[in-house]
């Protein structure tokens, strides 16, 4: 029996039939049916959203010395991209009056050795963090909000108090739990969760609802399920429909998870959000 004459059923208390052996599909259906979903059919565009170029950052060559793989100076150049571009930290946390280093993490060692001529091992986690900064972008740690970096905007200015709008996870399969814990402390600092996408195999979606005038490709996963937002985006793309994630707790209550496409020069970002519809 379909999902929806079983969904229909239990609405009109009538239901005699045994529970859907595909219980946690069928849970979830019931609650996106709840939440004002319908098991129909039609074409959505996913939104792919072009990313905004600045000017790379002017950088001249500085002395320096390298300490634990990070590079240290107390040279005017590095306190003045300090300054300007934010590139290291300098003194103690918050109180840069205390100590004359500036002292670069590792990414942003590689970036200015780069720029000096050097040979650097080039990681994809590299990569993206050089794709950023040469676009013009602030690129920081993303620690404290489980990711790898975090991002700031074009024309980012220490003194106004600007926030971030990303935070990137290199990731491409997250356990569920975890992608839950994630969209969940990044939504509460009003950001976006920026993951790498890549070309793979698509996955056929669970089911396909509509509400409003938004069609969704469903995936249903539960708290330990693998995902892979890439595989799903693919088939998003074929169908032209939004993509639902939805993550069933033990409780039986279900996390909707959307994204769109962010695009920087020639590569692409899935931005992942809760879904409030």
């Amino acid at each position: 029996m379909k999902f929806e004459d079983i969904f229909r059923k239990e609405i009109e208390n009538a239901y005699k039939y045994e529970l859907p052996r595909r219980l946690s599909k069928y849970l979830s259906y019931r609650e996106l049916r709840l939440q004002g979903f319908y098991p129909e059919h039609g074409n959505t565009k996913v939104i792919i959203e072009q990313l905004r170029i600045g000017d790379r950052p002017k950088i001249r060559k500085f002395n320096y010395d390298i300490i634990d793989n990070k590079m240290v100076s107390n040279s005017k150049e590095a306190i003045k991209i300090y300054k300007k571009y934010w590139i290291g930290n300098k003194g103690a946390y918050r109180k840069e009056q205390i100590g004359n280093f500036v002292i670069f993490d590792e990414y942003e060692t590689s970036y200015l050795l780069e720029i000096f001529g050097e040979k650097v091992e080039l990681s994809e986690e590299y990569y993206v963090y050089k794709l950023f900064r040469d676009a013009g972008y602030t690129v920081k740690s993303g620690y404290k909000y489980g990711g790898l970096f975090r991002i700031y905007d074009i024309g980012y200015n220490r003194e106004k108090d600007q926030h971030s709008i990303f935070i990137y996870n290199h990731r491409y399969v997250i356990n569920g739990m975890c992608l839950q814990r994630m969209i969940r402390i990044v939504e509460s600092v009003n950001k976006t969760l920026l993951l790498p996408y890549r070309k793979a195999n698509n996955i056929r979606p669970d089911f396909i609802m509509r509400k409003n005038n938004e069609y969704y490709n469903v995936y249903v996963y539960n708290e330990n399920s693998r995902i892979d937002p890439s595989k799903i985006l693919e088939r998003c793309l074929i169908d032209n429909r939004l993509p639902l994630i939805a993550i069933l707790d033990r409780e039986n209550d279900v996390l909707k998870i959307s994204a769109k496409v962010f695009k920087i020069k020639d590569k692409y970002f899935i931005g992942l959000f809760r879904l409030r519809v």
